[in-house]
């Protein structure tokens, strides 16, 4: 009965970092292409930063469509916010990806 409850969460545990690697490679990236977003000033980091996604995600959009425009599924982030004179900005840049589709093979991840 102990094997059992050591046996099945180890089980779950595997399974569960499959999941996660099969969500990571089901991404299809634009390359080492980066999209750049900047944000206005505000009182908070987090309305900066929320600024910035939105200013990534609406050129990308338009560039290459809505479907990639999600900042969670981009890759190669990289953020960086300063404050000054009590209000804050955020410039941000990642390379677009978007969901694969079914049987979608290309150059990239």
């Amino acid at each position: 009965m102990r094997k059992s409850r050591i046996i099945i969460p180890a089980m779950l545990l595997s399974l569960s970092m499959g999941a996660a690697t099969a969500a990571e490679a089901a991404k299809y990236c634009q390359g080492d292409h980066l999209h750049y977003g900047f944000s206005d000033s505000f009182k908070s980091k987090r309305q900066a930063m929320r600024d910035a996604v939105k200013s990534w995600a609406s050129f990308t959009a338009f560039e290459y469509g809505p479907e990639w425009a999600r900042w969670r599924l981009s890759i190669n982030r990289s953020v960086k916010c300063g404050r000054e004179n009590g209000l804050w900005r955020c410039n941000i840049q990642s390379t677009p990806c978007r969901r694969a589709k079914r049987g979608e093979r290309g150059k990239y991840k």
